[in-house]
């Protein structure tokens, strides 16, 4: 008697028909893995949002405030272009000096938590043995 040979053929042929096309599921692309950039960009979203917010703020009040200097000072007689000039350097320096106090502020300490009161002792019971202990 000859000894069984295996056909891996049939073996292939099998495994590669459930592997590409044998269940009607949703397949993404083969080089499509883990959360990718979207993740990454997500979470810096995330922690650079409250900073862009406050440096939109502050960028607004100083530009107001810019724009009502240069109006006073055109109203009191002053060039349009020096009086620009001027304050748009003032309010730079002003949005510089805004950032380096707000990057030298030291962060808030959590309070320690509070020190938990010692527990009471419960009484003791005195248990009785019946047919169940």
């Amino acid at each position: 008697m000859a000894p069984y040979r295996c056909n891996h053929k049939l073996y292939e042929d099998y495994y590669r028909q459930q592997v590409g096309s044998g269940l009607p599921v949703f397949q993404g692309s083969r080089d499509q893995r883990g959360y990718g950039l979207g993740s990454l960009l997500g979470g810096l979203g995330r922690t650079m949002m409250p900073m862009l917010k406050r440096g939109g703020k502050a960028l607004l009040q100083e530009g107001l405030n810019t724009g009502l200097n240069i109006a006073r000072n055109l109203m009191a007689g002053e060039n349009i272009k020096t009086a620009a000039k001027k304050r748009v350097r003032q309010a730079g320096k002003n949005l510089i000096e805004k950032a380096a106090a707000s990057t030298s502020r030291k962060r808030k300490v959590a309070p320690a938590p509070a020190q938990s009161r010692p527990k009471k002792s419960r009484k003791q019971v005195q248990h009785f043995n019946d047919i169940f202990n």
